[in-house]
């Protein structure tokens, strides 16, 4: 069975849903070694007519921590 790591060995981008993201920058930085707040995008107000305002917070995932952050999506045969 293949691993996160190796279906993306250059990390991979996703964001951060949650409504704590300070909380969630401090975890990731004590258990993983980096700061997702540290990618362009974090942070960044979006504006729509249709959707009205939202903050996006994506981050690059390295490699050598997708299957630390991941253990319960195991992918599939």
């Amino acid at each position: 069975m293949r691993t996160w790591a190796e279906l993306f060995p250059e990390g991979r981008q996703v964001w951060y849903e949650g409504k704590r993201p300070k909380a969630f920058v401090a975890e990731m930085k004590a258990k993983y070694g980096f700061d997702p707040s540290t990618h362009p995008g974090w942070g960044k107000r979006h504006r729509s007519k249709k959707l009205g305002s939202w903050t996006s917070y994506p981050f690059h995932l390295p490699a050598n921590v997708i299957d630390e952050v991941y253990p319960n999506y195991p992918l599939g045969s």
